[in-house]
């Protein structure tokens, strides 16, 4: 047996790493009891599961975010979690508890979040088929549920096949099924599907057949213990305990003397497949008998412990060992006789007698027995790892003794922090000053109250020590720093900021800050300045620089002229003093230097400065009106008279919007200036004989006035022409005054060609002459004439020079009606022939309508659409018009009249064959155009001819006759007058 401090039941846990893709949606499943272990063969199970990062953090929040309570399950082991979108290395401390001993231990899921693809593929256990299992190989046995673990894959995608060739094996889903050999066999499958990355993943696996001879019997798993009383006997049927299939048959090893544990036990077979164990007396109080069985047809005998546990006449107390992981600062409390206490058999005793005592000697924990309760409290200066034992003991029952194992947990993740705090130090009190910088209101120690909790002083600055313009500051002791400085007449304070470092219980360091405030001499300002002036004083500026950080605080500056104090008004502002000095005479120079005051004394001079009293110039009597200037106005330029009144100290002026000097010309100057039309601001600068006493020029106030400056103007639109017989219409033509404010007046206008001129009167109104333009007040133009092509514009002015609208064309029309005259034509019915085998019945005489004298007629027949000629298209029916149309724009025209014909409706064409004679055999045709006669050829009129004559059709009848006579063709005779000559002999 081994002694209590051996007894160390604690389970055994060990780290889980993940790896996981940044952003993923896709859960990851860890199931961290697999590779956990329970000394006492108890069932693990997962109690709680935080973050490992300090409790109420925002990153502990975070975390607790992205676990999955709804898909995680304690009771399976499982835990669900999310990757997130913070990529690094994150934590998660699970606890585990022991069924049968109920200690506790931790252990680490450490997930890994990259931008990279997790590289995760399925891990995949063998399966191996049992004794029990054989007789499913048939139907088939899943080889995946519970054997693949894939933490960031779906279990449910991946796709089964057998790997290689394996004669009589299937696969069906998550099965693979086929027929045992009696040798056994290895059947290797492969599992495939898409990572969560969406690349390919493949895992490989085995299915495992023993020879049937080497398929050990075994018993069931979880099989309860058969129980039997002191000094009695129980006869068992080994069949039932086995793990085996209800048709398997058993064969049991007679023996008479099977192998026992305990020394006054027995047994034996006793047929049947039975076995008698006799218990006999005392302790220990459970017990095996090795049986030798097997299947029938195995050659091999496989040797099973049947357990028993032995029930004692009287009650027999058990101290179990237990084991409890308790973080530093952190308490538990267990319950004895709960979780400690035994009874053999399940026989329970009087439990008022049990006296527990306890005995510890460690350091780590603090241990308090009240009762049956025993309280643990780990130390906040405790070891993470560190184990301890409790010696736990009970005099009844014969005295029972066991130990409880204490583990230092992990530490909950947190850091010290040091106090952020000022203090202040007198120059004048010595060469060192001694600073309390532990136990300050506002530092922070993760185990404050605990045992073994308090914050100590380990490091000041990154060296050692922190080295100020005005002191040094070094580590005096564990809660203790000093601050020292130089040694001098007049040692000036200032500011320094201290860093340092303290160490919790658990080692972990946090940072405090002391703000020291030295307080000495001030030091010389930095500079003195002229800050401003008028005509009869000057304000300087004195820049305290290095002396604003003086302690104590610098009350006021002196202000000297030749060594002496003279009379400053001065007032404190953001970086110094101003000091205003009147009496001064305008242009006068003075030299002035500054001393820094506090209440330890005065500063030295600073450097000199030199300054005078300065009146800038003054501008009064602005103004800015638009004038015309025939040279310089445009459409996007105009001209504008500026007017100001200057004092004689003025030398001229600076326009800022053109960039030009314009010299003072008296009390009042006046000058023009060009500006881009619209509203405008004029502006310009007064400029002084005198220089001002600070940097710059010598400009006085800036002056400014609106101005609307005009251009030319314009039209933005030309409008739209519309015109009846004598008369001009302009609609739309959009005038632009171009931001002139004057009236504004047009003149409307219509001439035949050339361009009149628009032009203004200089009283601002608009004109338009030349060109024989006819011009109207309205834009209604009357007195044109009728029939003539017109442009059309208008002519604005508003003040600003004049402008004429782009011209619009327009014809002067009036309704009118058909052509007259003569609009009849006549087809000739006498034929001509243009060739020997053609008539050709042609227009005899054309229409001759009558149209006005600004027109031309325009005829319109099929084929040929409107032209200026007659025509007939002999292939179409004519339809025949005539119109009158403007000789100078064809597209004006009249109302159309018909015309009708006076013999014949079209020209015809009648075409006969080019042939000196004909073979009746084959006669050639004849063609009428638009076949408004036929041609029947007339075989028997005139013996050995054939006539070929036009029957005319309707409308063509007037025509004459028109036929050709061919006479009928001669065979040629045969020219040899027999047969042909025989082809000669091959060779011949």
């Amino acid at each position: 047996m081994l002694s209590g401090e051996l007894s160390d039941v604690a389970p055994v846990t060990y780290s889980d790493y993940v790896a996981a893709q940044l952003g993923s949606t896709s859960p990851v499943t860890v199931s961290p009891l697999r590779n956990d272990r329970d000394p006492k063969q108890g069932e693990l199970t997962i109690i709680d599961i935080v973050p490992n990062a300090p409790a109420g953090s925002a990153d502990y929040e975070r975390l607790a975010a992205l676990l999955d309570d709804a898909a995680s399950s304690f009771a399976d082991g499982t835990i669900v979690l999310r990757p997130g979108d913070v990529e690094g290395t994150h934590s998660y401390v699970y606890t585990v508890q022991s069924s049968a001993t109920f200690s506790t231990a931790e252990g680490l899921i450490v997930v890994g979040v990259s931008d990279t693809p997790a590289p995760d593929h399925p891990v995949v256990s063998d399966t191996v088929v049992t004794a029990q299992t054989r007789h499913e190989l048939a139907s088939g046995i899943d080889v995946v549920t519970g054997k693949v673990q894939w933490p960031t894959g779906d279990l449910d995608t991946l796709q089964l096949s057998l790997w290689g060739d394996t004669p009589g094996f299937t696969v069906d889903g998550r099965r693979i099924s086929g027929e045992a050999p009696a040798a056994g066999i290895i059947v290797p499958f492969t599992l495939t599907g898409t990572d969560a990355a969406g690349a390919a993943v493949t895992s490989y696996g085995f299915l495992r057949v023993p020879a049937f001879d080497d398929m050990r019997v075994q018993l069931r798993s979880g099989i309860d213990p058969v129980e039997v009383g002191e000094e009695k006997t129980v006869e068992v049927a080994v069949g039932e305990l086995l793990d085996l299939d209800a048709a398997d048959r058993v064969e049991v090893r007679a023996d008479d003397a099977l192998a026992v544990q305990r020394a006054n036990a027995s047994c034996a077979t006793t047929g049947g497949g039975h076995v008698s164990y006799t218990a006999g007396r005392e302790a220990p109080w459970s017990d095996t008998c090795s049986v030798s069985v097997r299947l029938a047809g195995q050659k091999r005998w496989s040797v099973v412990a049947v357990p028993f546990a032995i029930l004692p006449k009287d009650p027999q107390a058990i101290l179990n060992p237990i084991s409890r992981t308790v973080p530093p600062g952190e308490t538990q409390t267990i319950d004895l006789l709960g979780e400690t206490v035994g009874w053999e058999g399940g026989r329970v005793g009087d439990v008022s007698v049990l006296d527990f005592a306890s005995a510890y000697g460690g350091g780590s924990f603090l241990v308090t027995l009240a009762g049956d309760s025993l309280t643990v409290e780990a130390r906040a200066d405790a070891r993470p790892g560190t184990r301890e034992t409790v010696r736990l003991s009970v005099s009844s029952y014969g005295g029972l003794t066991s130990t409880i194992t204490l583990v230092v947990g992990i530490a909950a993740p947190d850091a010290p922090r040091g106090a952020t705090f000022g203090f202040t130090c007198d120059v004048s009190k010595g060469a060192t000053c001694l600073i309390p910088a532990v136990g300050r209101v506002g530092e922070y120690d993760p185990f404050a109250g605990k045992p073994g909790s308090g914050l100590t002083i380990v490091s000041v600055g990154t060296a050692g020590s922190v080295v100020c313009p005005v002191t040094t500051v070094t580590l005096a002791g564990p809660t203790q720093l000093a601050a020292s400085w130089p040694a001098g007449q007049k040692p000036v304070g200032g500011e320094c900021v201290v860093v340092f470092t303290v160490q919790d219980a658990q080692g972990r360091t946090g940072q405090g800050q002391l703000t020291l405030d030295v307080l000495g001499y001030p030091q010389t300002p930095a500079s003195i300045t002229t800050q401003s002036y008028t005509a009869s004083s000057v304000r300087v500026l004195v820049t305290l620089g290095n002396a604003a950080q003086a302690h104590p605080a610098v009350t006021g500056v002196t202000i000297l002229e030749n060594g002496a104090p003279i009379a400053a008004d001065c007032t404190r502002g953001a970086v110094g003093f101003g000091c205003v000095i009147a009496g001064l005479v305008n242009g006068e120079k003075h030299s002035y230097t500054a001393r820094a005051v506090n209440s330890v004394g005065e500063s030295l001079d600073t450097t000199a400065v030199t300054s005078w009293a300065y009146q800038p110039p003054v501008a009064s009597g602005l103004t800015a009106t638009p004038v015309f200037d025939a040279a310089t106005t445009s459409d996007v330029k105009g001209a504008v008279e500026v007017s100001v009144d200057s004092a004689a100290d003025t030398a001229g002026f600076r326009v800022l919007n053109t960039g030009q000097y314009v010299a003072r010309s008296g009390a009042t100057t006046v000058f023009d200036i060009q500006l881009d039309v619209g509203p405008r601001t004029v502006q310009l600068v007064p400029v002084s004989r005198f220089q001002p006493p600070t940097t710059g020029g010598s400009d006085g106030d800036q002056l400014s006035v609106g101005v609307q400056v005009a251009g030319r103007p314009r039209y933005d639109a030309p409008g739209a022409a519309t015109a009846s017989a004598e008369q001009a219409t302009l609609t739309g033509a959009a005038f632009n005054a171009n931001f002139s404010t004057k009236p504004a007046s047009q003149v409307w206008g219509a001439w035949l060609s050339g361009t009149p001129t628009c032009s203004m009167t200089p009283a601002g109104e608009a004109t338009l002459t030349g060109a024989g333009v006819v011009t109207s007040t309205s834009n209604v133009i009357d007195g044109l004439t009728q029939y003539k092509q017109y442009k059309v514009a208008v002519c604005g002015a508003a003040g600003f020079g004049a402008a004429l609208s782009s011209p619009q064309e327009v014809i002067t029309w009036g309704a009118t009606g058909a052509p007259g005259g003569t609009l009849t034509y006549t087809i000739a019915t006498t034929p001509t022939h243009p060739q020997a085998n053609v008539d050709f019945f042609g227009i005899a005489s054309a229409p001759s309508p009558t149209v006005g004298p600004a027109f031309t007629p325009s005829y319109f027949a099929n084929g040929f659409g409107w032209t200026s000629d007659f025509q007939l298209d002999e292939n179409l029916t004519p339809g025949a018009m005539v119109r009158g149309c403007l000789a100078f724009n064809s597209t004006y025209c009249t109302e159309t009249a018909p015309l009708t014909a006076t013999t014949a409706p079209n020209i015809v064409r009648v075409t006969f064959p080019v042939a000196e004679c004909v073979a009746l055999d084959a006669l050639p045709a004849a063609n009428v155009s638009n076949g408004v006669g036929t041609v029947t050829p007339d075989t028997v009129s005139v013996p050995g001819s054939v006539v070929y004559r036009v029957v005319w059709g309707a409308g063509y009848d007037m025509l004459s006759t028109s036929e050709r006579v061919y006479p009928v063709c001669t065979p040629e005779p045969d020219p040899g007058g027999g047969d042909p000559p025989p082809d000669p002999p091959p060779g011949g």
